[in-house]
């Protein structure tokens, strides 16, 4: 009996050691597979960006054999396809991959943007397994539109953002920033840690998490925020990175608090659909790559060999390419679809007119109507000052390009497009813009103004000298032996936020002809642009 129950003891203790090496077994297996299919995401990714499509479509489609039921990978090999204007190879793709993933809602939403593009016979496809396609676009005219999220009253991106009945900013300290600088340039502060706030409407502030200082290497100020789809999007300094100035871009969910890191990055936009656009610059790459968030935590090549963003306006990105024939100073306006990745260069313009080193820079870009119009010229000398330029239109389809303004006399980088289409530039002359000039805030004579592009250029009065008045330092943006100095702006809704630093020349810091100046002390305002009030949010 003894001998019996022993029996039945070792046996039970074997199979549970069995059991256990195989649920052992089990994860191990699960980890690899995972970290498998991670890399070969990457790789596809990498090639992606470099326009390697053969390459790339193996990557993806090696990732999609090892876990077949994941999304992604089924996302991003129709990707490829759309890159390359294969629209039915990215439907065959997306349909397989809404099978295999028991009816992914992004996979879903993905081919139903592609609908229009593929052939009747995928039409006829796409049909048989999803009721939500529109067969026939443009009878739902009178279909309401959806109704925004919750969370915000507008999608919003800027330095400071707006939610419902709260506004969203980074908070700074005396660290944040150094102390002397020449222009009144400071450059971020040694391992400096800073906020980022929710304050809601009766002043109460909350701290939603910290940036992490990026130990012995200067770091940039954490900068731009979105809010789109209940998403708080930002950058933050990668502590990891000795790179100076290296961010990674994040969304902070508002409603759970979740962190998501999508990798290296800058944020320059927000979609209605509660996706970033953001920008990174991969390792021996020529130019930037623009990508797009997902809800997976992933992130979307849409265009590379990018030299710069330049806007997000009615469901296009816009930006300008790097030219490869540097024989000749030329600028293209190009975009790109959120939506179906299809990239189209728009209208090409030719400097024949003096440039430095063969260099032609879109400068701003504004808009009336369906016409897109955008200065071009460049930047020479130690101060970086613009040199005098055109101004070109084109419509949003590409066609009917042409010359605007400049013919005649160069003009300054700010221009106002008049009712009859015509364009007007301020004489070369009289040009002080420092650097590259695409943003949409600028001062003159003490007052702040919003280059507003959605009216052609039309200049918005937006603060003047008694908004500030409790600063010392004379006027904004107006420097002798003082002068307080505009750090950011932001305009959300009927609101102006203002950061500004108040500025007393130091010589010891000059170089040159650039004076030097120490920062006494800043702050953040709010004014309401309907009653005028000003309001101090915090100062250090």
């Amino acid at each position: 009996m003894k001998k019996n129950r022993k029996n039945v003891l070792i046996g039970v203790f074997i199979v549970l050691i069995l059991a256990l090496a195989a649920v052992l077994l089990m994860i191990f297996l699960r980890i690899k597979n995972t970290k498998d299919y991670n890399e070969q995401l990457s790789l596809g990714d990498k090639y992606l960006a470099e326009l390697n499509y053969e390459d790339a479509a193996i990557a993806f489609r090696n990732a999609i054999q090892i876990n077949e039921k994941k999304e992604t990978g089924h996302i991003r090999l129709s990707d490829v396809y759309i890159a390359t204007e294969d629209y039915d190879q990215a439907a065959d793709v997306l349909l397989t991959g809404y099978d295999a993933t028991g009816e992914s809602t992004l996979i879903k939403e993905r081919i139903i943007a592609i609908y229009p593009q593929v052939s009747d016979e995928y039409k006829e496809k796409i049909e048989e397994k999803i009721e939500e396609v529109d067969t026939d676009p443009g009878q739902n005219e009178e279909a309401q539109p959806a109704d925004p999220p919750e969370e915000t009253t507008e999608v919003s991106i800027g330095h400071v953002v707006a939610g419902k009945d709260r506004i969203f900013y980074w908070k700074y300290s005396s660290q944040s920033y150094e102390n002397a600088g020449a222009l009144a340039s400071f450059g971020s502060g040694w391992i400096a840690s800073n906020q980022l706030v929710c304050r809601t409407a009766d002043g109460t502030e909350q701290i939603l998490l910290e940036s992490a200082p990026q130990g012995d290497t200067y770091v940039s100020d954490c900068g731009t925020l979105g809010i789109s789809g209940g998403k708080l999007f930002f950058d933050m300094p990668d502590a990891n990175s000795t790179d100076s100035g290296k961010t990674i871009l994040c969304s902070y969910d508002l409603e759970t608090g979740e962190t998501v890191n999508y990798g290296g990055g800058h944020l320059k936009a927000v979609t209605e659909e509660g996706r970033a656009i953001g920008y990174t610059r991969p390792e021996n790459a020529q130019g930037y790559t623009l990508f797009l968030t997902n809800e997976d935590g992933t992130t979307t090549a849409l265009a590379s060999g990018v030299s710069q963003y330049l806007d997000y306006h009615n469901g296009m990105i816009y930006f300008q390419p790097l030219e490869t024939d540097y024989t000749t100073a030329r600028a293209t306006l190009s975009c790109v679809s959120p939506e179906t990745l299809q990239v189209q260069n728009l209208y090409t313009v030719t400097a024949d007119f003096p440039v430095n080193n063969n260099s032609c820079t879109i400068s701003q870009i504004a808009y009336q109507g369906d016409r897109i119009y955008f200065a071009y010229g460049s930047y020479g000398g130690t101060g970086g000052f613009y040199q005098g330029g055109k101004v070109a239109c084109v419509n949003a389809d590409g066609s009917g390009g042409r010359i605007a303004s400049g013919s005649e006399v160069l003009g300054d980088s700010r221009f106002l497009v008049t009712q009859d289409g015509s364009a007007i530039q301020e004489d070369s002359e009289s040009i002080s813009t420092y650097g590259t000039d695409l943003a949409e805030y600028y001062t003159l004579n003490g007052n702040l103004y919003h280059y507003n592009r959605e009216a052609g250029g039309q200049p918005d009065l937006l603060v003047e000298p008694s908004d500030y008045a409790s600063f010392s330092g004379g006027l904004l943006g107006v420097f002798d032996s003082a002068g307080i100095h505009l750090q950011e702006a932001a305009l959300t809704g009927d609101k102006v936020y203002y950061r500004i630093d108040s500025c007393i020349q130091n010589d010891s810091v000059s170089i040159g002809w650039r004076t030097g100046y120490s920062r006494q002390y800043s702050a953040l305002f709010e004014k309401d642009l309907e009653t005028g009030t000003v309001t101090e949010l915090y100062r250090y």
